[in-house]
Order: C-alpha cells, then sequence, then structure tokens
C-alpha cells in the first residue's frame, strides 16, 4: 500500500507525523543509547578504579595503601589474576561505551539531519506542485469567467437585435448598429469559448498529472522518509545489541580465567609456604635435670629451658637468596651493556669513518667503568654464593639433628620475665662462622674450654650431642668432657674469681632494664649464676674498652663459657 494512493488527500496530517517520528528518533532513541553509552563508560570507569583500589600494593608513604603480601602464595596469584579479568571486563564495556556515544550516536546524528533535510525538500515540492496546482485552477477559472461574460454579452447582443427586428420603429440605420454588434460579440465570445475549452483541457491534463503522479510521488518521497526514519531506529537498536552480544563471550572467557585462576589456589601448598616463611629451625626443649648446687660449673652449663637457637639461618637465607637474585640480575645487565660496547668499538676499529676518536675513547672509559662493575659484581656475587651454601649446610645439620637430650647440652639463651633475645640481634658477622676445630687448653688445673669464633653453632652442638651419646655410636669422633672443676663454696670470696667470656656479640635490649650488651671475646666476672633456670647470668665487666656503661647487668646465659683468669687480672 501507497501513501501516494491510500493517503492523497491527507499530506499536512502525514507531514506532521513525519515530524513526530524524527522528533522521537532525535529525542528518545538517539538520547536513549547516548546515556547507555555514558552508563557503560561510568560502569567501566568505576570497575577500574574498584580494581586499582584493591590491587595488592606496596605499603609506602602518607597515604593509606594496602601492604602487598608475598607473591608466591597461590590465593594472592589467583586474586591479582581475577583483578586483572575485572579490568579486561571493564575494557568490553569501554568498547560499548565507545560505540553507543561516539560511532552509533555520531552516525545517528547525521541520518536525523539528512531525514530533516529531506523532510524540508519533500515539502518544498509538495508546495511547488500545489502552487502550480492552484495557477492552474486560476487561469481556467479566468478563462471561464471571461467566456461566461462573452457569452452573456454575445446573447444580450442577440437578444437585442431581435427585439429591434420585431419593434418596427427601429431605424435601419439602428439596426444595422444592432446587428454589427451582435456579429461583434458573437465573435468575442467564440474566442473565449476556444481560450476557455483550451485552459478547460490544459486543467484537466495537469489535475490528472497531479494527482496521478505528482502528488503521489511527494507523498511516496515522505513515505519513504518515514520507513527511512524507522529504519535508523532498528539499525541504532541492532548495533548496539549486536555489539553488547560480541562482547558477551569475550566476558564469558574473562569470567572462565577467573574460575581457572580460583582452581588453582592451594591452601596446602600456601600453609606450606608458610611454613618456609617462618620457620625458625629451631628444635624442641629437652627435659630438665637434677641441679647439683654445690658444682658451680654445672650451674653455668645447665641444660636450656628453651631449644637452641640457629641464629636466624632461615631469614638469613631467604635474605641472601633475594640479595643474590638482584645482583644476578645487575651483573647481567652489566655484562649485556658491555657486550655492546665492546660491538661498538670493534665497529670503530674495523670502520674508523664510523665514529670519530673521541666516541671511541668515551666507549673505552666507560668499558673501563663497566669492567670494574662487573669485577665487584663477581665477586659479591661469589662471596653470596659462599655464604648461602654455608647458611643451606647449616640448615641441613639442624634439619638432621635430633632434639636436644636432657643431661650434658651446651647452653644457649632462655627468655623470662627480664628480657628476649630477640629484642637484641647478633652480629652480621657471626652469621658466617667457618668450621675450624673445638680447642679444649687444661694448664695447671685451669681449664678453659673455647670453641673457635668460627666454629658454626651446629658443630658445637655436635660436639656436645656426640659426648651426651658417645655410647650410641655417634657419626662424629667424640671428645673427652672438660674436667669438672673441684668443688667450690660459693660466698662472696669465691663469686669474685669466677670469670666467664663471651663466645658470641650481643646486642643488648634497649627496651628491657640491665640487659647489657657484650663483645665476642670479652671477659665478666659473675655475680649471680643462673639457678632459676632463666637463661641470664648477672655479670660485671672487667674491662671498660668495649662498652662505655655501669658495667654491671645480665648477658644470654647461652653465649658464656667459663674461665679462670689469673689472680692478678684486675677491673680497668
Amino acid at each position: 500500500m501507497s501513501w501516494g494512493t491510500e493517503l492523497w488527500d491527507r499530506y499536512k496530517v502525514l507531514y506532521r507525523h513525519s515530524e513526530g517520528g524524527i522528533d522521537f528518533l532525535e529525542n528518545s532513541v538517539s538520547n536513549f543509547i547516548n546515556e547507555r553509552g555514558k552508563i557503560e563508560k561510568e560502569y567501566a570507569h568505576k570497575l577500574r578504579k574498584l580494581v586499582d583500589k584493591f590491587h595488592p600494593k606496596e605499603s609506602g608513604g602518607n597515604g593509606k595503601k594496602f601492604t602487598r603480601p608475598n607473591e608466591e602464595y597461590s590465593y594472592i596469584t589467583g586474586y591479582k589474576e581475577m583483578l586483572q579479568e575485572v579490568g579486561y571486563i571493564a575494557g568490553q564495556h569501554e568498547i560499548i561505551a565507545e560505540h553507543c556515544s561516539i560511532d552509533n550516536c555520531k552516525k545517528m546524528k547525521e541520518q536525523i539531519k539528512k531525514l530533516k533535510e529531506k523532510r524540508k525538500k519533500n515539502l518544498k515540492e509538495f508546495n511547488r506542485i500545489e502552487s502550480d496546482l492552484k495557477r492552474t485552477y486560476s487561469s481556467f477559472e479566468s478563462c471561464r469567467n471571461e467566456f461566461r461574460k462573452a457569452y452573456e454579452d454575445s446573447e444580450k447582443s442577440t437578444e437585442a437585435y431581435r427585439q429591434g427586428d420585431l419593434d418596427g420603429n427601429v431605424s435601419p440605420k439602428e439596426m444595422e448598429k444592432l446587428k454589427n454588434m451582435m456579429n461583434s460579440r458573437s465573435q468575442n465570445c467564440d474566442v473565449h469559448k476556444g481560450h476557455y475549452a483550451s485552459s478547460l483541457l490544459e486543467t484537466n491534463d495537469f489535475q490528472r498529472e497531479y494527482y496521478s503522479r505528482l502528488l503521489p510521488e511527494v507523498l511516496d518521497t515522505l513515505q519513504g522518509l518515514e520507513k527511512d526514519q524507522i529504519a535508523i531506529l532498528v539499525e541504532a537498536i541492532s548495533s548496539y545489541i549486536h555489539k553488547e552480544k560480541d562482547i558477551l563471550p569475550i566476558i564469558g572467557k574473562c569470567h572462565e580465567s577467573i574460575i581457572k585462576a580460583l582452581e588453582k589456589v592451594s591452601p596446602q601448598d600456601d600453609t606450606e609456604i608458610d611454613i618456609e616463611k617462618f620457620k625458625s629451625g629451631d628444635i624442641p626443649p629437652g627435659d630438665f635435670k637434677m641441679d647439683d648446687m654445690s658444682n658451680p660449673y654445672e650451674m653455668l652449663t645447665k641444660d636450656p629451658v628453651e631449644k637452641a637457637t640457629n641464629l636466624n639461618l632461615y631469614p638469613r637465607k631467604r635474605e641472601l637468596e633475594h640479595i643474590l637474585d638482584e645482583k644476578e640480575k645487575e651483573l647481567a645487565t652489566v655484562n649485556k651493556t658491555l657486550s655492546s660496547i665492546n660491538l661498538m668499538i670493534t665497529s670503530y676499529e674495523k670502520n674508523p669513518s664510523f665514529g670519530s676518536k673521541k666516541d671511541k675513547d668515551k666507549f673505552n672509559v666507560e668499558k673501563t667503568k663497566l669492567l670494574s662493575q662487573k669485577n665487584t659484581l663477581e665477586v659479591e656475587v661469589s662471596n653470596l654464593h659462599a655464604e648461602l651454601t654455608s647458611v643451606e649446610d647449616r640448615l641441613e645439620l639442624l634439619k638432621n639433628r635430633s632434639p636436644i637430650s636432657s643431661s650434658n647440652s651446651p647452653m644457649f639463651l632462655q627468655r623470662d620475665h627480664r628480657g628476649s633475645q630477640s629484642s637484641g640481634s647478633l652480629k652480621s658477622s657471626n652469621l658466617s662462622i667457618g668450621s675450624n676445630s673445638i680447642n679444649t687448653n687444661t694448664t695447671n688445673g685451669n681449664m678453659n674450654t673455647s670453641p673457635d669464633h668460627s666454629v658454626p653453632e651446629e658443630e658445637y652442638e655436635s660436639w656436645n650431642d656426640n659426648n651426651n651419646n658417645r655410647n650410641n655410636g655417634g657419626g662424629l669422633s667424640p671428645l673427652p668432657p672438660p674436667p669438672p672443676p673441684p668443688p667450690m663454696i660459693l660466698d662472696s670470696s669465691t663469686a669474685e674469681v669466677l670469670i666467664c667470656s663471651a663466645m658470641y656479640a650481643y646486642d643488648g635490649d634497649d627496651v628491657t632494664e640491665n640487659i647489657i650488651p657484650m663483645a665476642d671475646g670479652e671477659r665478666f666476672q659473675i655475680l649471680e649464676e643462673d639457678f632459676d633456670h632463666s637463661g641470664w647470668t648477672r655479670v660485671k665487666r672487667l674491662s671498660l674498652k668495649f662498652f662505655n656503661d655501669s658495667g654491671e647487668g645480665y648477658v644470654p646465659t647461652s653465649f658464656l663459657k667459663i674461665c679462670y683468669p689469673a689472680p692478678n687480672e684486675s677491673r680497668i
């Protein structure tokens, strides 16, 4: 069905109707898609902001940031992969927003503009053919009126001539005049009749063409404009839906990736990482033994209440591995740069025109610096490898060591109300101890059992363990235990001559009172022995050359060895 045939007389109504359709397309559909794009854009922006807000970050600065946990945890990896996929999803929504706000809406605006121009042109065409029709009607009406007037004048002249002919009183001259007038008006009527007939034919032809071709064409054009407006609406919404439909599989893949990332999370592996991260390597303490109060030497060498310390070997191992990894990366970068510089120098030597001598000298200076840096890094890497190997060997000894026995174990640091060893720290130099043997000297009844400071604690403990288990066929050759000192009466005069020395350096405690630091090998006078098995012994310095303080306080019993100085040794 066509508007040109069915609605030939409703052009003005149809014209207003088309205007409403274009306004609907512009004010409703176009704005809807534009607003939909803004929503998608805002949603994508909020998603990205959410990802950035909750992405694990290094803590630092005055801003509130989340501390990034260890990335080796599978749940952290899964969480970060989930955030990454959410970022990809935000990107897909940005594609929809761009399609709606830029591609679709821009295209719709251009199409709506063309529709308005076509509608305006259609109205102009309708006004033109309608003006032509009205002009034809006007011309036809004028011809008809002229013909009617000429006919009436002709009829009047004929009637006047007939009346004069019947009336005998009219002179022949008057009759001749009436006759001439009748003939003239009759001829004039015939002329206007011809004009009228011609105008009638022309008007009928144009009217026929107007209603059969011209007006239907204008109406059909308006109908086509209406169809275009509807097609634009369908295309705009369909394009938006198809674009959203296209990204749904991609979003689905993002969801699948999130599920796969979560499936890789292993609580068991993460808890094992915690073991590796927080493991100290210590072993549980052994049983208590009966104290022999009459033996002061035994009071200083009594069994520990707690486990033996491993000198923080596990944290040290992790630190060494981290430093070694950074140094190796730095060395690889230096080697790569050095290789590039060597290539440039070779190019200069083969082709002098490639660069000036100044450039070559500049590269040689840079090469010298890099070689020096390379040598330094190689030495550092070698030392780090050696220290890491030493730490790993000591950890292996700790791993294979049995729990502490309850007899003749060495002394180690205890914790009680006076403080904790964790508040102090060992000298870093003591973390890299060699493997020399233990020296046992007995002269004139004076015993000096002194493990060399390069002896690892594990070997020192193994020595004691082997002494305890020499009847069980231990792996190491048993050494004879130090001879016990003669029984002593623990009065004030005796305590003054009970001397000990530090086997390890100790930094002391800045928080707990009465805890003093000590240097490796420093000698002390024992003021109060560790009778309560607390792990602390009250001592007095024999020299102030290491520390300038009061000289009295508590030190870890596990870091002391007993010795008997010459009578003339005095406090400086």
